[in-house]
């Protein structure tokens, strides 16, 4: 029996989607529009903007992108009919056309990953848009699912606004600086273990309650602007 791919032309066939690969072999994604190139990197497991700047991205919204692009699916193939529309009043040419490259080396049981789609302007049916698919088979598209949301202002949509990046439960040392002090606060994760302790400008054990609800504050706080 004939094992179905999960990625690439035939997987994309099968599924009826404009592209289909796997996400976790992505480790770059180029969104361009006009003159404007954003890039996103994957670097050790987190992803980042590379270019024009450099931040963090919010990992979240960046999978349920990758998602989202996974699952367009065909409503209706504009080239079946045997002649195109203008691509520009379908929005995947000239200003509206928003360019997004995928691409990953692959590996470790991954198959390596280029895909570039254009994405258009809203079709008239609910919640589609306007595709191309270049490549190897190129063509134009109304699909089902519009993700333009995230990537027309990628760098406002998709920054990451935590201003704790790391996960609280990695978190090692806290130190609280202010006009009468300073405070220092550690904990020991590797054997022997130990729970969070004063280090200065005493040393005693900590409220364990105190930091945890102290941790969970700082990683709700977000930057606003």
């Amino acid at each position: 029996v004939d094992e179905k791919p999960s990625s690439g032309k035939r997987a994309a066939e099968l599924a009826n989607v404009l592209v289909r690969f796997e996400p976790e072999a992505v480790d770059q994604i180029v969104v361009e529009r006009g003159v404007a190139k954003v890039v996103l990197s994957k670097t050790n497991g987190g992803w980042f903007f590379t270019e024009p700047e450099q931040d963090r991205v919010d990992a979240t919204l960046c999978l349920a992108l990758l998602d989202r692009l996974n699952h367009l699916g065909i409503v209706e193939d504009l080239a079946a009919g045997g002649e195109t529309p203008d691509p520009t009043s379908l929005g995947v040419a000239g200003d509206q056309a928003i360019r997004v490259t995928l691409s990953g080396a692959g590996g470790e049981g991954k198959d390596a990953v280029k895909e570039t789609l254009i994405l258009g302007v809203e079709a008239p049916r609910t919640g589609s848009i306007y595709a191309r698919r270049e490549g190897a088979d190129p063509g134009t598209f109304v699909v089902d699912g519009n993700p333009r949301p995230w990537i027309e202002s990628p760098l406002e949509a998709m920054r990451d606004r935590r201003l704790l990046s790391a996960p609280v439960g990695a978190v090692v040392q806290v130190v609280i600086r202010q006009a009468s002090g300073e405070m220092s606060l550690q904990r020991r994760l590797t054997p022997p273990q130990q729970d969070w302790a004063l280090a200065a400008p005493l040393v005693s054990w900590a409220d364990r309650e105190a930091m945890d609800r102290l941790l969970t504050s700082l990683a709700s706080l977000q930057i606003e602007e």
